[in-house]
């Protein structure tokens, strides 16, 4: 059963009965940018809330210092580009319905550096991951685990008109709510695989890259440092 509990400031927020953030994700799974933000804690203080997103309106990634909006290159810096793509959709939060009431939501890379300081390029060139990756969401199914109450909140962006907006909002509410109502299928596929993994670093060389850093903190050049290894796996073709 679905309620519909505010219509105000262009944003839509309609009642559900679903208590299960995992069942909502295999509800929506076939829709492109998943995002599961799961209070696994139940904690009242500190983790009271969790939030279920998919099918961002638009993508924002940073790849080499350039920033690109669904795939479509941007002038100038990348974190100015960001401030700027997230002036177009403000707004509030109402009470209620979980701190995330629609907005980015993604990751920010280690690389993203490069895009703050002045760093030499690495010795072995990275994989092709982008620095930034973050959807815009313009609908959030939210779930707070002290009162039960479970919302689907929708903000009609990215339309800019307010009727348009106030349109779009309750159309892709009331899709959610539809697609929440039908049962997700439990993933399919093997399971646990057998990987074969392999880092960046040789033992022996890993060995000689902490020797380094401890004499760099013995000499007063640095006081601590992350020296981090990745480790890659291909995936089974059935995976």
């Amino acid at each position: 059963r679905a309620e519909w509990k505010e219509r105000r400031r262009g944003m839509r927020i309609l009642d559900i009965g679903l208590t299960d953030p995992v069942a909502a994700a295999l509800s929506l799974a076939g829709l492109p940018g998943l995002c599961v933000l799961e209070s696994a804690m139940r904690d009242p203080a500190l983790g009271r809330f969790s939030s279920v997103a998919a099918d961002p309106f638009g993508v924002f990634t940073v790849v080499g210092g350039t920033a690109f909006w669904n795939g479509v290159a941007l002038e100038g810096d990348p974190l100015e580009a960001l401030g700027a793509r997230l002036a177009l959709y403000p707004q509030g939060t109402v009470p209620g319905p979980g701190p995330f009431q629609g907005g980015a939501a993604g990751y920010l890379g280690y690389e993203l550096g490069r895009a703050l300081e002045s760093l030499p390029e690495p010795a072995v060139p990275e994989p092709a991951i982008p620095d930034m990756r973050l959807g815009f969401y313009d609908v959030v199914v939210s779930f707070d685990h002290v009162t039960g109450r479970t919302a689907i909140v929708s903000t009609g962006w990215p339309e800019q008109d307010p009727e348009a907006r106030a349109a779009r909002a309750e159309a892709r509410a009331a899709d959610f709510a539809a697609r929440l109502a039908r049962p997700g299928a439990a993933p399919e596929g093997p399971g646990a695989a057998t990987l074969a993994w392999t880092s960046n670093f040789t033992r022996a060389d890993y060995e000689t890259a902490v020797a380094r850093v401890v004499e760099y903190i013995r000499a007063g050049d640095i006081f601590q440092a992350n020296l981090a290894q990745r480790f890659a796996a291909r995936l089974p073709a059935d995976f």
